[in-house]
């Protein structure tokens, strides 16, 4: 806790942050858009801002001090989620070991630039959880519902990766309550966070490659920003696999490394063959 910033993005994305620095007198759009950031995390943004007002001097301890903090609710959320979906706390108690205690999962409580994976990992968790319940629930709870959308809503505003959520959700139901999936409640949810991560994948992924690669998205061709996003999902899938070896990404690693625009193919291809797998079964 008493460890100041780390000397790669802490700085950049916290501490020279005129977003940061300014929040209150930043224009609205800046501030749920996070421009100069390369995408969307207004929520982690936010937190940064409210931390440097109640403690300018020494805002580390506090926000090393909620990481921490986020972490073990994380891994709470992920047991409480574990022995649900396998219907026993030994299995779900391995599980939630191994993600709390993983290299890349710990470097993000390190770094306090990477509160926006803690919220956005704590957002996921719940939604899963809430979905769960709700799909279980004879009644489909109003209640249990806009519990999901909010999980959601704090999923998206702290990571443009909670994209993933509703293809988790859609894949959770159809293993678990394939009967109830086409029930109107179940569409509604269903529809507004697939149709919600689609624009929002359109817009971070724009706003990425505009921020990192220093030109407008109208200007890539059709191949290029597919294959650069395919080498952004295969990087990350890699750091997984082998977190030690892994330097930052930058724009030299999309254009040099094609093997992960290879890799990010084929984990998007896993993640399509699995959701056609579960919907067909």
């Amino acid at each position: 806790l008493a460890y100041g910033f780390v000397t790669w993005d802490d700085p950049i994305i916290i501490w020279f942050n005129p977003l940061v620095q300014q929040w209150s007198q930043s224009p609205l759009a800046e501030r749920l858009l996070t421009p100069n950031l390369g995408y969307p995390m207004p929520l982690p943004v936010a937190i940064y801002a409210a931390t440097f007002s109640m403690f300018p001097n020494s805002p580390a301890f506090l926000l090393h001090a909620v990481s921490t903090t986020l972490h073990i609710g994380n891994a709470l959320l992920l047991l409480a989620l574990g022995t649900r979906l396998l219907g026993a706390r030994k299995p779900a108690i391995f599980a939630a070991g191994i993600w709390a205690l993983h290299p890349i999962v710990v470097e993000g409580v390190a770094w306090c630039s990477n509160l926006k994976e803690l919220l956005y990992t704590s957002a996921l968790f719940a939604a899963l959880l809430f979905w769960d319940r709700f799909l279980e629930s004879e009644a489909r709870s109003r209640r249990l519902g806009g519990a999901v959308l909010a999980a959601l809503l704090l999923g998206f505003a702290s990571k443009p990766t909670m994209l993933v959520a509703p293809v988790a959700m859609l894949v959770l139901g159809v293993v678990r309550h394939k009967e109830v999936m086409r029930q109107k409640g179940a569409l509604v949810i269903q529809i507004l966070g697939l149709v919600w991560s689609a624009g929002w994948w359109w817009l971070s992924t724009r706003m990425h490659n505009e921020g990192l690669l220093g030109e407008s998205a109208a200007n890539f061709a059709t191949r290029d920003y597919g294959v650069t996003v395919l080498k952004s999902v295969g990087l990350q899938v890699w750091h997984w696999i082998n977190p030690t070896t892994l330097q930052p990404y930058y724009p030299e690693q999309l254009v040099a490394f094609d093997a992960f625009a290879i890799l990010g193919g084929l984990a998007s291809l896993g993640w399509i063959a699995g959701v056609v797998w579960a919907w067909r079964k």
